[in-house]
């Protein structure tokens, strides 16, 4: 436990249904989220302001982030959304701690109301976007099983139009045309920070190559956008990784896994998308109505979650990429017969992606004659 850092970010279930239902989504892999309430239950919401602040005042935090999440998170509807925000706000002002806040939705939902209070309270926001319709609706059904690119897109317009510059996450289709879906992003809807991940799968799933898709995505992106200052976060994490540089995702990277997860029931947990291995991978003791937030950490799915992060399986120790990759995303390595002691499913895919981003950054790489330091080209200098 004294190793462990203080949690400094909470991912908050506001919701636990969806109105969309996308094929791939990890939430819904288990079934037992639908034994779950299907909104953020009222005294769960006010024992979170309290137990938050405690947190805050004990650790002396300067600054904590609660980002916001589903489901679709804005189900929980806008007049509890304001008061939550309202009470959240109030403990920044007592505790002196900038509180900061971030939502990621399918913007069905997006009105000029919710674009509002999101401007209002500096809510960043991220929207998910697989690309064009023609990708998009492939996957990420309505309900009632139509189409939802063109609701998600009007969502998407009425924040920039707002003046909210959202970022938007995207899960890929390794058969699509990743030149096309970068092209979308930055030339039709002018977004210049999002994300393309590979789907949430482990040794239970069938496996699609991802390599060649994220090739093509890199070359795409280094060649025509990345000198331009558009961050796409996996592909700008490739680079620090190959670098030796730290990286700002789950995806890979040697280190710990200390994602702390409330449930609409008040259910601390790790990280969500470990749920894909089922909901016993996450399922703890551990709740806001008796537990502090540090209560957590100390939970042995909590626990596994971490240490696993920390300790890569034998073929991962002897691997090259070992400390870029750091065995990928800790949900991606799940078997049924090794638990986490497994190299990720896409093991193979993502030695062949660090090979040709390593190959390409490395000539914009110098030694210098003098000192021997390793230098970055100006083209580097801004990852």
């Amino acid at each position: 436990m004294a190793n462990i850092p203080v949690s400094t970010y909470l991912l908050i279930k506001l919701s636990s249904r969806c109105n969309l239902s996308c094929t791939y989504c990890y939430w819904f892999r288990d079934s037992t989220v639908y034994e779950t309430p299907k909104l953020l239950l009222s005294n769960v919401e006010n024992l979170l302001v309290e137990k938050l602040k405690i947190h805050i005042e004990k650790h002396e935090l300067k600054s904590f982030n609660c980002i916001f999440h589903g489901g679709e998170p804005m189900l929980f509807g806008i007049d509890r959304f304001t008061s939550l925000l309202n009470k959240l706000n109030e403990i920044s002002s007592l505790t002196g701690c900038q509180i900061e806040y971030s939502i990621t939705t399918n913007g069905v939902l997006i009105n000029d109301e919710w674009a509002a209070l999101f401007m209002k309270n500096s809510v960043r926001v991220a929207i998910s976007i697989d690309g064009k319709n023609t990708v998009h609706d492939k996957y990420r059904k309505t309900l009632n099983g139509k189409d939802s690119h063109s609701q998600v897109i009007r969502g998407y317009n009425i924040l920039v139009e707002t003046g909210i510059n959202p970022s938007i996450i995207a899960v890929c289709d390794p058969l699509s045309d990743a030149a096309e879906t970068l092209n979308f992003f930055v030339d039709d809807l002018h977004c210049n920070s999002f994300d393309i991940l590979p789907p949430d799968l482990n040794y239970s799933n069938e496996i699609i190559p991802i390599s060649k898709y994220y090739i093509a995505l890199f070359d795409s992106w280094y060649d025509n956008y990345f000198d331009k200052g558009v961050k796409v976060r996996f592909l700008v994490s490739l680079i620090r990784s190959v670098l030796g540089l730290e990286t700002d995702t789950d995806s890979f990277g040697y280190g710990p896994l200390h994602t702390i997860s409330l449930n609409t029931n008040g259910a601390l947990e790790p990280n969500d998308v470990l749920r894909i291995g089922g909901n016993e991978r996450t399922k703890t003791t551990a709740n806001i109505e008796t537990d502090s937030l540090d209560d957590v950490c100390s939970e042995p799915n909590w626990q596994e979650a971490y240490n696993s992060a920390l300790k890569l399986c034998a073929q991962c120790e002897s691997c090259k990429y070992n400390f870029a990759c750091g065995g990928g995303h800790l949900s991606h390595r799940w078997s049924v017969e090794n638990g986490y002691d497994n190299p990720s499913v896409y093991c193979e895919d993502l030695k062949q992606i660090f090979d040709h981003v390593w190959t390409r950054v490395s000539n914009d790489i110098f030694i210098s004659q003098t000192t021997g330091d390793i230098l970055l080209s100006d083209y580097l200098k801004t990852v």
